[in-house]
């Protein structure tokens, strides 16, 4: 045994061979065992050859092979976690999730410094990944706290489906009203909001982390995970879902979030529903019931002009208070507070109507695909106007 400058090594026949191993403790603490060689796979002819993760494992059915086989695992998920990339990367993730879509580099640098020395003021153990330490410091930085950043463009995301559904349901009071003890919604429920929970597509979850969505935000190369779960027909029918909730409970009426088709019903009837709101307020005053609502459902971001508008409707529903309230609760989910966690700045512009372009001249041939409910029907198909030598639109 040699020892210097804090290496340990273990000889073999007091020489340095490929049979050599060094004793070292890293950057994290940690004793680690290094054997003295190198592993490279060799293309024949080619000159080409590059390393190769070492393998100390017998080829042959030995019973030191299952010891060995542990051992390469346990060094593989060592070599991932202590990786230099981990700490970032978890850093970002985890400020994605609760914050925001688009960190600054010193915010990901505090998360990862925190991650690395497991502490962060008086938080952690001390101990390298330490996610006490790592989740204190993504919710008790500057850039999480601060209201001042609610107002910039850069700062902030958009609310993932599942959740904004779910805080709704959670805020609002949802209660069974059947001998039911579990909640059915409609299946699969994923194709009405844009996800539902365990049913990701693939192994990658719902979105990817740096998604840039088309529009300003892409423009200005801003990250955006959960723009990936909006399209249109996510959005009408998350919209409808809410609506029919907040209208007639967790039901079929009206494109809602319970199971069977769609039915007509009438607002306030709660027949068909398997559950509803029962949220009440003993607020008197319809700016304190609207700030409420404010408070629960968009953490009190709604804009004042917003507010004012949901102030007159709820008003005009008096002295109905039930049908106050719902017309309340239908706006509030219908503002960009509620789907985003952001402050919203109205420019006071209508927006301008899409002019249609004018016709080039040129000929060209159009593919038309028709998705017709139940299947083709043939006797409603499109066909060409005019043909040679044969007319089949006569025919």
């Amino acid at each position: 045994i040699e020892e210097g400058d804090g290496v340990r090594a273990y000889l073999v026949d007091n020489e340095y061979s490929s049979n050599t191993v060094f004793e070292v403790t890293n950057a994290h603490g940690r004793t680690r065992l290094l054997k003295n060689s190198k592993q490279f796979v060799r293309i024949d002819g080619s000159g080409f050859s590059f390393r190769s993760a070492p393998s100390f494992m017998s080829i042959l059915n030995e019973e030191a092979s299952l010891r060995d086989a542990r051992y390469e695992v346990d060094a593989t998920i060592d070599h991932l976690l202590y990786h230099p990339n981990t700490a970032p990367f978890m850093a970002i993730r985890l400020i994605q999730r609760f914050v925001t879509s688009n960190p600054t580099p010193d915010y990901v640098k505090t998360v990862a410094t925190a991650f690395k020395t497991g502490k962060y003021d008086n938080f952690g153990s001390g101990k390298y990944g330490d996610i006490a330490a790592t989740i204190s410091a993504v919710l008790l930085e500057p850039d999480a706290l601060s209201v001042v950043l609610d107002v910039d463009p850069f700062h902030g995301s958009i609310r993932e489906p599942l959740l904004k559904t779910i805080a709704f349901m959670r805020s609002m009071e949802l209660e069974l009203i059947t001998e039911k003890k579990v909640l059915e919604l409609a299946y699969p429920f994923k194709n009405k909001i844009g996800q539902m929970a365990h049913s990701f597509d693939t192994v990658f979850s719902f979105f990817l982390p740096e998604n840039i969505p088309t529009g300003k935000p892409g423009a200005a190369m801003l990250y955006s995970p959960e723009a990936m779960l909006v399209d249109m027909p996510k959005v009408t029918g998350l919209l409808n879902g809410l609506y029919s909730t907040i209208k007639n409970g967790i039901s079929n009426c009206y494109y809602g979030f319970g199971d069977g088709r769609s039915v007509p019903c009438e607002e306030g009837d709660f027949n068909n529903a398997v559950a509803k709101l029962s949220f009440d307020t003993s607020a008197e005053d319809a700016a304190a019931v609207v700030s409420e609502l404010s408070t629960l459902l968009t953490s009190g971001r709604i804009s004042p002009k917003n507010k004012e508008l949901i102030i007159d409707a709820y008003t005009s529903k008096l002295p109905d208070k039930a049908a106050a309230l719902r017309i309340a609760q239908q706006l509030i989910v219908s503002t960009p507070e509620f789907h985003s966690f952001d402050t919203v700045k109205s420019s006071g512009e209508t927006r301008e109507s899409a002019s249609t372009p004018p016709p080039s001249g040129v000929p060209y041939k159009a593919v038309i695909f028709l998705m017709l409910q139940g299947g083709a029907d043939s006797f409603n198909m499109l066909v060409p106007h005019t043909c040679s030598p044969k007319d089949l639109y006569s025919e």
